[in-house]
């Protein structure tokens, strides 16, 4: 089965519960592009911190073997923490030959923002340029959208649904919360993203979803959480994943390897910087920067009032 071709020429407005502690009614911080900030901030290879690393590292065989209070200790020292063990190296380079030798750049589609529930069906976006609304965020960006309950295109339903429990437990739900089946209005938004070799970024930023319906949830606590896919110095050579640590910007990525996690807190600015730019551009290749999420999207559909109004704010 293919992915799904929803027709449009609009960028989408998602709205999603990854922010940690944000108040609700807080407004998005502006964005801005990694080439465009203070000349005085320096880029820090993970190579250049390597106790930093090595302190905001653990290891665990399975979602239910990790120190969560550990992660938390990490993340509210360092702004980060890093978890291997969850996933081998093989079976993530297995899935990043998956996704190679099927991807399909025909079925690049732009996502209507009109259409809530166009996310909820496999389907092969792209963003590119700026966009205002709730996702105030420019970027260069495929994102391919695998909902667990549909056609598994790229054997990557239970890689999904071990970093979907990882994250339920992290914020202190059951394990198999939103993981088969919508709960308390949210569903597991699993999806890879991909970063073009040749500038593929995305400006660097806060997460700011819907804090609210965080809150509505019950959850006390939320966190993003990133699957490596693709391995910087295999890969990609030189931009990648960065978090803003006082002026500076640290590429935590220089020292993970495909299958490591990452935990980052995302009050916290943090951003991708070019993939590899100064190679040439090809938006029909699949190489680059690739990550996995399983992010808790709130439940809309199409006819949904406060979806509407959300939608005033959005101009594409």
């Amino acid at each position: 089965m293919e992915l799904h071709a929803a027709q449009s020429r609009t960028t989408p407005l998602l709205l999603h519960a990854n922010c940690l502690n944000i108040n609700p009614g807080e407004s998005p911080p502006n964005c801005q592009h990694p080439r465009t900030r203070n000349n005085k901030m320096a880029d820090i290879a993970a190579s250049d911190l390597p106790d930093v690393l090595e302190k905001a590292s653990l290891s665990a065989p399975s979602p239910a073997d990790v120190d969560f209070n550990a992660i938390r200790s990490c993340m509210d020292e360092f702004g980060f923490a890093r978890v291997s063990g969850l996933y081998s190296t093989q079976e993530i380079r297995d899935l990043l030959d998956r996704v190679r030798s099927r991807f399909n750049p025909q079925l690049d589609r732009k996502h209507d923002a009109k259409d809530a529930e166009a996310l909820r069906n496999p389907l092969q976006k792209v963003v590119v340029g700026g966009i205002t609304g709730i996702n105030s965020c420019a970027r260069l960006i495929r994102t391919f959208f695998l909902p667990l309950n549909g056609p598994d295109l790229f054997g990557s339903h239970e890689i999904f649904k071990r970093l979907a429990r990882f994250r339920n437990l992290l914020c202190g739900e059951p394990e198999n919360f939103a993981v088969d089946s919508d709960e308390k209005g949210l569903w597991t938004a699993s999806r890879i993203h991909h970063y073009v070799r040749g500038g593929g970024f995305m400006a660097e930023h806060t997460d700011f979803g819907t804090a609210v319906a965080a809150a509505e949830a019950g959850f006390d606590r939320f966190a993003q959480v990133i699957l490596i896919i693709s391995q910087k110095g295999r890969d990609f050579h030189s931009g990648g994943a960065f978090i803003r640590r006082g002026e500076d910007r640290f590429f935590y990525e220089d020292g993970c390897q495909s299958g490591d996690v990452v935990i980052y807190d995302g009050r916290i600015r943090h951003g991708v910087a070019d993939i590899d730019g100064g190679q040439p551009f090809d938006f029909n290749s699949i190489d680059g920067r690739l990550v996995g999420f399983a992010t808790l999207y709130k439940r809309f559909t199409n006819t949904d009032s406060q979806y509407k109004e959300l939608l005033k704010g959005y101009t594409g």
